[in-house]
């Protein structure tokens, strides 16, 4: 076992809730794939990876908010790493249980678009679907790249290893869903809906 990976820190941090999230969004983004959330705004962080918390840190701060970060005592090694497997494999189960609750919404959206015969509404369902799906993939990129982190990836591998293949799944069945569509609406052909779903790749395990 890597001697970094002995040791945990626990990261909490608090944001004044009149700075607005456009001026700076939740930091959550920044550190989930090299940490895991215990709950909202407390994570877990390995210290092999601390030096990455310290930027989020001043940038928490500069706006007024506070940052704390703790020592997790070497004889709850166990018990932090059981906490960290518990938390990826939750992570995946809401990723692809966001991407069904994503394919339904979308469906909904064709379905009315249809009804209204709007070529416009037809291609703002697809871009809804679109950014869906490179929102899971860059989440499951960050899953499996936490699991790296902790060492966990071959404790992980079947899960990612699902999650990877359901949403690989869903962004086939996507393709034909908007092609069909399209189709359907006869909507004109958009370069910025018509590329590769999944923007991005996804991640392999």
């Amino acid at each position: 076992m890597p001697e970094e990976l002995k040791k945990f820190w626990m990261v909490m941090w608090d944001i004044p809730t009149t700075v607005a999230p456009r001026d700076y969004p939740d930091p959550a983004g920044r550190v989930r794939s090299f940490s895991v959330m215990l709950q909202y705004s407390v994570w877990i962080v390995p210290e092999g990876h601390l030096s990455r918390i310290d930027p989020i840190a001043s940038d928490v701060r500069e706006v007024g908010g506070s940052f704390e970060v703790l020592p997790y005592a070497e004889v709850a090694y166990d018990k932090v790493m059981k906490l960290a497997r518990a938390a990826l494999e939750r992570e995946c189960k809401r990723i692809q249980a966001y991407v069904e609750h994503s394919i339904e919404e979308t469906r909904k959206r064709l379905v009315n678009a249809a009804v209204l015969q709007s070529v416009g509404e037809t291609n703002k369902a697809i871009r809804y679907q679109q950014a869906a799906l490179a929102k899971a993939i860059r989440d499951l990129n960050d899953a499996a790249e936490c699991s790296v982190a902790f060492d966990l990836t071959g404790d992980l591998e079947e899960i990612l290893a699902g999650a990877r293949k359901a949403v690989e799944a869903r962004s086939t069945a996507f393709v034909s869903e908007r092609d069909a569509a399209k189709s359907a609406s006869g909507a004109p052909c958009d370069p910025a809906i018509n590329n590769d779903p999944n923007q991005g790749s996804l991640p392999g395990v």
